[in-house]
């Protein structure tokens, strides 16, 4: 699956279907910053002692709906941290794009899937859609120059990416 989250401990957890999905260095980073910014904001700890004071608890039917909204913040906090780090790094900022037209595909999947739009919609995490659009916006205000889609080592990456397809369910396609 398309997939990558932190653990409140920080533990670092990427599905290899992302791996193989993604087609550089710079689509990968930007999916790491990303994650890591949710480490950095505490953002799984936080969630886990607002789940634990039963904060998120409405009676005797759990509110689901509080829950999505702080995901929700969250998740757009950690994509505007991600977009200031992979700025100010040597990759192309691209890569931010890329990923996120890369869970927009995933979400396009999904919706194939769904009876109803709806669930989609009102979910942990804002639609990719949005997130482009915030994006853009960054960008227009924030280019960077740099142009780099791999900074560590090509060849090895499209290695790491092969073994990755080898290694997942994911269809043989590559979004990005």
């Amino acid at each position: 699956s398309v997939n990558a989250f932190m653990t409140p401990s920080g533990q670092f957890f990427i599905h290899i279907g992302l791996i193989s999905r993604c087609n550089d260095e710079a689509t990968l980073a930007s999916v790491l910053a990303h994650e890591l910014a949710h480490y950095y904001k505490k953002h799984s700890l936080k969630s886990y002692i607002q789940s634990e004071l039963g904060n998120f608890g409405n009676g005797f039917i759990n509110n689901n709906e509080k829950r999505n909204i702080m995901s929700v913040k969250q998740e757009v906090e950690a994509d505007s941290l991600a977009m200031i780090w992979i700025k100010n790094s040597n990759y192309s900022m691209m890569g931010i794009l890329k990923s996120h037209k890369m869970l927009e595909r995933e979400e396009q999947r999904q919706l194939s899937r769904l009876e109803d739009e709806w669930k989609l919609k009102h979910s942990t995490h804002p639609l990719s859609k949005s997130r482009v659009e915030k994006f853009y916006k960054f960008y227009k205000k924030n280019k960077n120059l740099n142009n780099n889609l791999f900074l560590v080592n090509e060849e090895l990456f499209h290695k790491f990416k092969e073994s990755a397809k080898k290694r997942s369910d994911s269809p043989d396609e590559t979004d990005f």
